[in-house]
């Protein structure tokens, strides 16, 4: 009897070898996990990265802003009032000069330390530039708050700051204003207290403003809306275009359409007007103007280009546009007009435009990217929502903003995020474009990061038709 065949030892391990099936089953399962654990370790990196100050770890512009938008809206609800604060290092730019940026960050980390130990549970405390800080104070019970605050700011940073070569010593300009004792809105509370802050530095002496309304001299509003409806009657804007690069093969693969303000003496930039039209119903009018202007700019280009010249033309949309229930008609319509293949055309939206009304928004977009027009995302990177807007919107390309590629060719950038921005996007499919190329090695650095698309003065400045695309 043979007693090998019979032992329950023998028999367990015979019944529990895996087949070569199970094997290859378990160990695609386990990749599969692998990787759906390190797309949502990328995602949550992406989240924390767009949110919270990398250098610093306070909240950035896009958390600050967010938490401005609650507040407002919690003391509106609650009866109760908020302040907001903006700081301004003096002379910044000579420390990093004088010592090296290592030692301007560790100066700028000990400043978010200082002002956060200062800071109230509730209370928020954000770097949104380079040496600009942002005090958000909750729950305050009266002006009396906001001067406790004022002081405790005073005293910890004019403390001395120790470096590895020396003892700084910091000043600082501070600009605020309070909620709803001044601003009856976030948006306001905002501007009062930059425009409080630009008056600081304009002081020679005193260096902490409380908005003041006989000092804001900020352009009048509805003074640049009632300009801007006359410019679209008297035919003042125009288009201008700026190329698109594909960094592969260096070619042109398309060109964006920039809207210019062109009056009689001289050009007005956008970041005058824009800013402050965007959410008002001209924009509707302005948006339609710059679609028809595009139509009609490329149906000229294609009745007089060779026709090797395969390039296609983006169109930035409004959040006025996409709201419209007539804008898919109306953009559908312009195409039959001029007899252009739907394939021939980008619509450029920005996560602020959609995220108002991501459903209405991804039904709009998604008719007119069946239709062949394609969908790229503006300003990635510079929202809490980008993810979002990821998910549910039909996508092909990411635009990522300037700020992300400025510096990128200077010994102290961290190209981190930059690196993590772009390989998410390529994870979910999408490919990148990088704004703000100016120079041969940032684009030889974005190659290297493996970004698809490439623009900026580097490439071509922003010109009228006749200048933008060579006819031959």
């Amino acid at each position: 009897m043979n007693s090998r065949v019979s032992t329950p030892t023998t028999a367990h391990r015979r019944h529990h070898t895996p087949k070569p099936e199970a094997s290859s089953e378990a160990a695609l399962k386990q990749a599969l996990r692998r990787e759906v654990r390190k797309r949502k370790d990328a995602e949550k990196h992406l989240e924390i990265a767009t949110q919270f100050d990398d250098l610093t770890g306070l909240a950035n512009r896009n958390l600050a802003l967010r938490r401005l938008e609650q507040a407002t809206e919690k003391a509106r609800l609650e009866g109760g009032k908020a302040a907001l604060l903006y700081l301004d290092l003096i002379d910044f730019k000579a420390i990093n000069n004088a010592f090296g940026y290592e030692c301007g960050d560790c100066i700028l980390r000990d400043i978010g330390q200082r002002l956060q130990s200062i800071s109230g549970a509730s209370d928020t405390v954000a770097r949104i530039t380079g040496d600009e800080f942002v005090f958000l104070q909750l729950d305050i019970q009266g002006h009396d708050s906001v001067y406790s605050l004022l002081a405790a700011i005073q005293e910890v940073l004019h403390r001395p700051f120790q470096t590895k070569q020396t003892e700084l010593l910091l000043n600082f300009c501070l600009g605020f204003s309070i909620f709803p004792d001044w601003a009856d809105n976030w948006q306001e509370l905002s501007r009062q207290a930059r425009v409080a802050l630009s008056n600081a530095k304009g002081s020679r002496e005193n260096k902490i403003h409380a908005y003041d309304p006989a000092q804001d001299k900020s352009t009048d509003q509805f003074g640049i809306i009632q300009e801007t409806k006359k410019a679209l009657r008297h035919d003042e804007f125009r288009l201008h275009y700026q190329p698109i690069v594909d960094l592969k093969s260096a070619q042109v693969v398309a060109y964006e359409s920039l809207l210019r303000w062109q009056k009689p003496d001289r050009m007005i930039p956008p970041g005058a007007f824009l800013p402050v039209i965007e959410h008002t119903e001209i924009m509707t009018e302005i948006g339609d103007f710059v679609l028809s202007t595009a139509c009609e700019q490329m149906n000229n280009w294609l009745m007089n280009l060779s026709t090797q010249h395969a390039f296609k033309l983006s169109v930035n949309i409004s959040a006025n546009q996409l709201a419209s229930e007539n804008f898919p008609y109306e953009g559908q319509s312009l195409f039959e007009a001029y007899r252009l293949a739907t394939q021939r055309f980008i619509f450029e939206v920005t996560e602020t435009a959609v995220i108002e009304n991501i459903d209405h928004a991804k039904e709009v977009l998604t008719e007119f990217a069946n239709l062949g027009v394609e969908i790229w995302l503006d300003d990635f990177g510079t929202g809490y929502s980008s993810l979002l807007a990821l998910r549910e919107l039909p996508i092909s390309v990411v635009k990522i903003d300037k700020t992300f590629v400025t510096g990128i060719d200077q010994p102290d950038f961290n190209p981190e995020f930059l690196r993590a921005l772009i390989n998410l996007s390529h994870d979910l499919g999408k490919r990148v474009l990088a704004e703000g190329v100016e120079t041969r090695a940032q684009r030889d650095i974005l190659i290297g990061y493996g970004c698809d698309l490439a623009q900026g003065f580097y490439f071509g400045h922003p010109l009228p038709p006749s200048e933008a695309v060579p006819l031959s």
